[in-house]
């Protein structure tokens, strides 16, 4: 975001450039979209294919943006394919595989939501290395007169067009290995890895279902506090920090933490209870995020406090994915639908760094930040309880049946 943002800005010096948070919510409400479109089109379309022509479509798109001088129009343009890669790659995976292995979900999670998290250990990087490869730094502007931001010069913001062509160009190349290793063939004791849904609910039926709306709106609550630092950790660490490798690094290193999260959860959920692990990190994730204003005041303390929040954080999304596989085990499709509320969280930053951050500075937004995750965390104690491993015994039992 701070390269976009001084791109644009040492061209029209009269640009907000808290507008180009704008692309958040934008990435979100696209990725929402496609979520609908695919579920959808689970019902009539094998997952592969779904994620092969959706992953091409998009990032060719993805390298075209970088050819906009529009800020406007680039912010809608971007954020509309980055938010579409996810929707037409992550869901189809996951159904793909959870067909394969049914009775191991908790796990085929926790190494799908790790690449996830390895994503931005890799980009990050590349980023950082094509964008700013001499650690130049940025300089100090005001926002309207209150909150100060950080602006690159002229050598790293003309250097931003490259940079966006150089990810999309990879990021298909790491789509393609992606397609090329997905099962395309029956797994042992499963249905066949190339089925289509089919549905027993109605889109009114999930309508009037309470545990449906309660994971809609327990994955918004419960991550408000991951997106925004994932959003924001660059900005804030450019205007408390000001080095931008070392923030680059600590924001990869944190990444790389949420991938070893993300497998370690994975095999916690398949032994333990979901909601007694969910609820725990949920805990520890609403101490740090009320404290963070601590980590600001040197980079010790801001690499510690980043690593540990990236660690706890990584439980989140596996989790509620779970709970909802455990409440719809016949109807995927539903979380289809009910993970369209992380446009709620995704449109935070924005809004805060808009319109209430410059009045009420970063400590209070964090302080409000923490209170939606103490939301979420009663969310997480009145849902229904739902034992992962007499599940996996269910389907083990339910297997030797069929068998019989």
């Amino acid at each position: 975001m701070p390269y976009v943002e001084s791109y644009f800005y040492n061209r029209d010096h009269s640009i907000n450039i808290s507008d180009f948070v704008i692309i958040i919510p934008i990435g979100q409400l696209s990725a929402a979209i496609g979520r609908l479109f695919v579920g959808h089109c689970i019902r009539y379309i094998y997952p592969y294919w779904i994620f092969l022509f959706g992953s091409i479509f998009i990032n060719i798109g993805m390298f075209f943006c970088s050819y906009i001088t529009n800020p406007t129009l680039f912010c809608w343009a971007y954020g509309l394919f980055l938010g579409g890669l996810p929707a037409f790659t992550f869901l189809p995976t996951v159904w793909n595989l959870w067909n394969h292995f049914p009775t191991n979900k908790g796990k085929v999670n926790g190494i799908l939501l790790a690449g996830v998290n390895f994503g931005p250990v890799i980009f990050s990087f590349i980023y950082t290395m094509i964008a700013n490869p001499y650690n130049n730094d940025a300089e100090t502007v005001e926002n309207d007169g209150q909150e100060k931001q950080k602006v690159f010069g002229d050598f790293v913001s003309e250097r931003v067009p490259m940079t966006i062509r150089w990810g999309a160009i990879i990021s298909l190349f790491l789509c393609f290995i992606g397609y090329i290793f997905l099962p395309k063939t029956k797994g042992k004791n499963n249905l066949g890895s190339d089925n289509k849904e089919i549905p027993t609910l109605t889109f009114t039926d999930m309508l009037r279902n309470c545990n449906a709306w309660n994971i809609f709106f327990l994955l918004a609550t419960t991550s408000s506090g991951t997106v925004y630092l994932q959003s924001m950790y660059k900005v804030l660490g450019m205007i408390y920090i000001n080095d931008d490798h070392f923030i680059s690094f600590i924001g990869s290193a944190g990444f790389a933490i949420g991938c070893v999260g993300q497998l370690i959860f994975g095999f916690l959920y398949d032994k333990f209870q979901l909601k007694r692990v969910l609820v725990i990190c949920l805990l520890v994730s609403l101490v740090f995020m009320i404290t963070f204003n601590v980590s600001l005041s040197n980079k010790l303390m801001f690499s510690m406090y980043f690593l540990v929040l990236s660690f706890v954080n990584s439980s989140i999304y596996n989790g509620i994915l779970l709970q909802g596989a455990k409440d719809f085990p016949k109807d995927r499709w539903v979380f289809s639908y009910a993970s369209n509320s992380l446009v709620i969280p995704f449109a935070l930053p924005y809004v805060f760094q808009r319109f209430i951050t410059p009045i009420i500075g970063y400590f209070s937004t964090l302080l409000i930040l923490s209170g939606i995750i103490g939301i979420g965390v009663v969310q997480v104690l009145i849902h229904p309880d739902t034992d992962v491993r007499k599940n996996v015994v269910e389907v083990e039992k339910q297997e030797f049946l069929d068998k019989d």
